[in-house]
């Protein structure tokens, strides 16, 4: 990682919704320079989406939502369990 990507990035780690053309008005380097960094960065790994999604070991951040599947027994079993039992 080059020392400016370091400071690309360091910038997008404190405020993550920071513009491309923040970033070159910052660096004081054309926004085309700054989106050549940026895609460097997502290349190596460092940023993970638009948004600028940061990636921290172990953990990312995450802007927006999630739906998850949850796998279970049939509806026929949730039918027949009293409503106080699947409430606990």
């Amino acid at each position: 990682m080059t020392q400016r990507e370091r400071q690309i990035l360091k910038w997008i780690e404190e405020n993550p919704l920071i513009s491309q053309q923040e970033l070159a008005d910052k660096a004081g380097i054309a926004r085309s320079s700054v989106a050549v960094h940026i895609s460097n960065l997502m290349k190596q790994g460092h940023i993970a989406g638009k948004g600028y999604i940061v990636r921290t070991a172990p953990y990312v951040v995450v802007v927006g939502g999630v739906n998850m599947d949850i796998g279970g027994p049939t509806g026929s079993w949730w039918r027949r369990t009293p409503t106080l039992a699947r409430c606990a």
